[in-house]
Parts: structure tokens; C-alpha cells; sequence
């Protein structure tokens, strides 16, 4: 079912698929890797999908069974508006570690080609690079 959300691109399926988490579950974990339609919606870098995902209450601090959560997802993957959005949602929790016990900056290595510039300029105090 969450596979099917990396699809939408209709306004008009985007509110049926608010609809739907509005009544459900928008935490539920798929039963491989314990991955959330947030977490999903991420690594396909879909940025309206996470919106609508925050809109409708997904925890950005969920771990899926390797302990990754979406803003790991999105660092890893080089989603950098991604990045931005889920550490702008309250609660964000940028300590967590995944289980080999990474912190989201680790998996971001600030001379990677996939850093982006901006990330550090946006929360220097929080986001130790």
C-alpha cells in the first residue's frame, strides 16, 4: 500500500490521500524494514507528499528497524529541501542514532559531494557540523 503513494500526482490524489491518513494510521509501518510513508515519501523525494504527510500528524522521529529515521533518509539521499522541511517540524529530534549508532551528521559528511551548501547555515547550534 505505501508504494502506491510514491506515485501521486494529481491534487486531486493528493486529497484522497489526506483524506485517507486523516482517518488512519499515518505512522504505520510497512511489515519489510519498518519503513513509514514518510520515510517513503522521502527517499522518492517527493516534498509535497512529506507536507501533506507532516500536515496530517507522521512522526519525524520514527525508526525504522535499521534505527533510520526520515531525516536520515533525507540526508543520505541528498533531498535537501527535505532536509529543511523535516528540521523545521517541531519535535525534530537530531540526536537520535541509527543501530551502528550514526547520528544524522555522520551520514552527511560535510566534504561529501552530496552535501548541500545550505545545510549548514540553517541551525549551526543544533546541527553540529
Amino acid at each position: 500500500m505505501l508504494a502506491a503513494l510514491s506515485t501521486v500526482k494529481e491534487d486531486d490524489d493528493m486529497e484522497v490521500v489526506k483524506k485517507l491518513f486523516s482517518h488512519g494510521n499515518v505512522n504505520a509501518k510497512a511489515s519489510q524494514a519498518g519503513q513509514t510513508a514518510l520515510m517513503l515519501a522521502v527517499s522518492h523525494g517527493r516534498l509535497e507528499m512529506v507536507r501533506s504527510l507532516l500536515e496530517c500528524g507522521a512522526d519525524v522521529n520514527i525508526q525504522d528497524d535499521e534505527g533510520s529515521t526520515a531525516l536520515m533518509c533525507a540526508s543520505e539521499h541528498g533531498r535537501t529541501e527535505i532536509v529543511k522541511l523535516l528540521l523545521d517540524t517541531p519535535g525534530c529530534d537530531i540526536s537520535l542514532l541509527d543501530h551502528v549508532r550514526r547520528r544524522i551528521s555522520l551520514a552527511f559528511p560535510r566534504h561529501s559531494r552530496f552535501f548541500p551548501a545550505g545545510i549548514a547555515q540553517i541551525n549551526r547550534s543544533t546541527f553540529r557540523i
